[in-house]
């Protein structure tokens, strides 16, 4: 991989590190939305319905299972970009190391 490709790929998975962030904060959003409204309605309520409560549950376990999601995807896409970087780092060292193999000495 040329060191052009890396960097385009690194550009790429910041991108992608940036949009799994935002990913991770709205789904956390909505976690805490669904637990604002199903606080009220333990509370204050008695009289709420079991299909209410359902909905809640469903909204609550799917913000979580969307954050759970989100985190892993966004641990595998900072693993992409760290091996990238490493592997930018790396670059000029094999390159120098193949031209000082394949260089002829008159």
């Amino acid at each position: 991989m040329d060191e052009e490709a890396l960097k385009q790929e690194m550009a790429t998975l910041n991108v992608q590190s940036i949009q799994l962030n935002q990913s991770i904060e709205e789904a956390q959003e909505g976690e805490k939305v669904a637990s604002d409204k199903a606080e009220p309605s333990e509370k204050n309520y008695d009289d709420s319905t079991a299909e209410v409560k359902e909905s809640l549950a469903k909204a609550q376990e799917e913000a979580d299972k969307n954050l759970r999601k989100a985190t892993i995807a966004y641990e595998k896409a900072t693993a992409k970009l760290k091996a990238a970087k490493d592997e930018a780092q790396l670059l000029p060292l094999r390159t120098a190391s193949f031209e000082k193999r394949t260089s002829c000495s008159p």
